[in-house]
């Protein structure tokens, strides 16, 4: 600090940490604020100055998409914390992955990211199922039945023509 001691003002160093505002507290760490860098500060005896950094907000959008009927665990979130996703599938889909719009986050297998210091946006990704299908010739005992049907699978909700027996 730059102390003027014919005016007993001074100026208060920067402090910055990534992420964080940082203040300056007279006294102690809920005294009086004064903002970092502040210049003419005034005292008038010998003071105690303490740093307090307190991590930002920022916003997290959680967006819904294809497969997907909701998501949570959006919103204002503190820089540094663990951000916990969450995703309903709709009816016939499942969850695939997420995608990052912005921000810069990959979200891990518990659906979790570290909060950067800026803002988040997130997308649920769904794909619909398919239901395979087996055909099998059930051919009793000491019958000649023969032939086959080639496997094949079904979307879920959606019209299928199944394959023509081919057992003879």
């Amino acid at each position: 600090a730059v102390y003027n001691s014919t005016s007993n003002t001074f100026t208060l160093p920067t402090v910055t940490k990534t992420g964080h505002t940082c203040t300056w507290h007279e006294g102690s760490a809920s005294g009086t604020s004064h903002t970092s860098g502040e210049t003419n500060v005034t005292i008038s005896a010998n003071t105690e100055f303490f740093a307090v950094c307190t991590a930002n907000p920022y916003n997290v959008t959680v967006t819904a998409g294809t497969g997907i009927d909701s998501v949570t665990g959006g919103g204002s979130k503190e820089y540094g914390s663990t951000v916990t996703l969450d995703y309903t599938e709709s009816t016939g889909y499942h969850f695939t992955d997420w995608t990052t719009v912005s921000g810069g986050v990959t979200v891990d297998a518990n659906n979790q990211f570290t909060m950067p210091d800026n803002d988040v946006e997130v997308t649920a990704n769904g794909a619909i199922n398919t239901c395979p299908i087996t055909y099998n010739s059930n051919t009793p005992s000491g019958s000649s039945a023969s032939g086959s049907t080639a496997d094949s699978s079904m979307t879920y909700n959606q019209t299928a023509t199944l394959t023509t027996n081919g057992y003879t």
